[in-house]
């Protein structure tokens, strides 16, 4: 169960507003609270108790034990004892461990419990299934991604590999988006991986620069494609802020002269 741990601490028992796990929970998720330890509700010798409440006197009979150790979610309170196994949580709020003592008389008491929370199943935890959207222009495939405002005249090529190429044209502005893409399918909150594989080509005169924009932000550093025929990648991440989210590959050089290049990938994980 160890695995499972989201929470360890003590409860003092001289603590009022009780001990704040700081764990979030949402209704009808499962935990489990194990607790051990004792502390003294007062300071006559025989107002010991553990979790499950006070240990009786020599001779007592206790046809009733309240617990001493309570979990509360919001205002409700609820009994807990030396454990609550297999729980479903009945509200949703921040988890307060409290020792169970009556108004303004704590200050008499003394000692702690060790409490153990445990979650059976994590549904705090993303459950997006894995996501990829990959565009290689396998079949001549451009996979929703079209060229962009500086993406001039371009076109498939097959050399090595199937891939995009960018060949400058003279009296044409190359700087700015040069591809572009709505990316669909997203889960809001999630990061994302975005990598793009290119190479320079030809090699003479202007080297060409390009980065990464997801929703209108940078999300990358302008990446020189310095040596010919040499596929570099290209990476940055970006948090989701909805369902869809605007992707652009960025040309960060207008020269005509040189800046040519061919991008064969495009892939996005999360």
């Amino acid at each position: 169960m160890s695995e499972n741990l989201i929470w360890s601490g003590k409860v003092d028992a001289k603590n009022a507003e009780g001990t704040n796990t700081g764990i979030f929970l949402k209704a009808g998720e499962i935990i489990t609270i194990l607790a051990s330890g004792w502390a003294r509700n007062g300071i006559e010798t025989f107002a010991l108790t553990a979790p499950q409440g006070r240990i009786p006197r020599e001779g007592e009979t206790l046809t009733v034990r309240n617990p001493s150790l309570q979990a509360r979610i919001g205002k409700d309170a609820w009994p807990v004892g030396n454990h609550k196994y297999r729980w479903s949580v009945p509200a949703e709020g921040t988890l307060t461990l409290i020792f169970a003592d009556g108004k303004d008389q704590y200050k008499d008491n003394s000692g702690e419990f060790s409490v153990e929370v445990y979650r059976e199943a994590d549904i705090s935890a993303s459950t997006a299934a894995p996501f990829e959207d990959l565009t290689n222009f396998e079949r001549d495939n451009w996979n929703s991604w079209q060229a962009g405002p500086a993406g001039h005249d371009l076109y498939l090529v097959d050399a090595s590999t199937r891939a995009v190429e960018f060949i400058t044209n003279a009296n044409k502005n190359h700087a700015g988006v040069i591809l572009k893409k709505t990316l669909a399918g997203l889960t809001a909150g999630h990061e994302y991986t975005w990598t793009v594989k290119a190479a320079r080509i030809i090699g003479k005169y202007e080297a060409p620069k390009i980065s990464l924009r997801a929703d209108g932000k940078d999300i990358s550093a302008p990446l020189e494609l310095k040596q010919a025929n040499e596929w570099i990648t290209l990476s940055g991440k970006f948090k989701a802020t909805g369902s869809k989210a605007e992707l652009e590959v960025v040309s960060h050089v207008a020269a005509s002269m040189g800046n040519d290049f061919r991008i064969k990938e495009l892939k996005i994980k999360g």
